[in-house]
């Protein structure tokens, strides 16, 4: 029985405690040959877990790893304090901050470039709200449609290499005490804005999480340039994640958006 009903992979576990993750055909993702050599690569600088690569089986393409203890943090969001949210985001921030600073030259060839223009990213966002506005308190409609009607920032200055879907199901926690125990699933990385990664620690852990990532996250000449691109990247996903959770019907995923919405959209009247 598969543990995963993702899009793009087939996950079980092997017969002896590791994981088997199969790409399905047409799959819009990194190989599992392309995946596992990104990992090996990332395991060497990054000061949070990644799964270690066992095998490789690049005519099916399929990888087995290693299985990282605990389990996805989106199902404990709802229980966090701030403290323990400030103290993940800074945990998230330094590991960026390594992530970001690897050579793009290093993975040129690996990874994609996703060079979309963010005017680009603000009519999808136009969709996703089309798509999940009955889902939305109406008294926050005016402050979504207000930021999809706004310019959208310029292109970044620099893309970096990209883990590109680190919400909260990707990084992975201890039960007790509630610390990182990894970050799982690079199939989307790509060279791209380091903004988007920030902006997934701001849309699942708030604003505290947020300005403690930026705290540990070294070598930005331009924080508040950064900023404003992580805060226009979280609002856009929260409508993906929110479009997302009404298409599967995920109440996790609803509910973590909508609450992310409020927080992102609060302060717009």
């Amino acid at each position: 029985m598969p543990l995963s009903d993702g899009l793009d992979h087939e996950v079980r576990h092997s017969g002896h405690g590791t994981l088997v993750r199969r790409r399905l055909p047409g799959a819009e993702c990194l190989s599992s040959w392309d995946e596992a050599a990104l990992l090996r690569l990332v395991g060497r600088v990054s000061p949070l877990p990644v799964p270690d690569i066992l095998d490789v089986r690049r005519d099916e393409d399929v990888m087995e790893m290693t299985l990282l203890p605990g389990g996805p943090l989106i199902s404990r969001l709802a229980e966090l304090d701030h403290p323990t949210r400030d103290r993940l985001g800074a945990d998230l921030g330094a590991f960026l901050s390594a992530l970001h600073g690897m050579p793009a030259a290093s993975v040129s060839g690996l990874v994609p470039v996703d060079d979309t223009a963010p005017v680009d990213l603000l009519a999808e966002g136009a969709e996703l709200f089309e798509a999940c506005a009955t889902a939305i308190p109406e008294g926050r409609h005016g402050a979504v449609e207000r930021f999809l009607a706004s310019p959208a920032p310029p292109p970044p200055p620099r893309r970096v290499l990209s883990h590109n879907d680190l919400g909260a199901e990707h990084v992975f926690v201890d039960e007790d005490p509630l610390v990182i125990t990894g970050v799982i699933d690079w199939s989307d990385a790509a060279l791209t804005d380091p903004a988007l990664d920030l902006g997934l620690v701001l849309r699942d852990l708030g604003p505290g999480a947020f300005d403690r990532a930026l705290d540990a996250y070294d070598g930005v000449p331009d924080v508040e340039e950064l900023r404003g691109r992580a805060v226009f990247h979280a609002r856009l996903r929260a409508l993906e994640d929110l479009a997302y959770g009404i298409e599967t019907d995920r109440d996790l995923y609803r509910h973590n958006a909508l609450t992310a919405i409020a927080t992102l959209f609060g302060d717009e009247g």
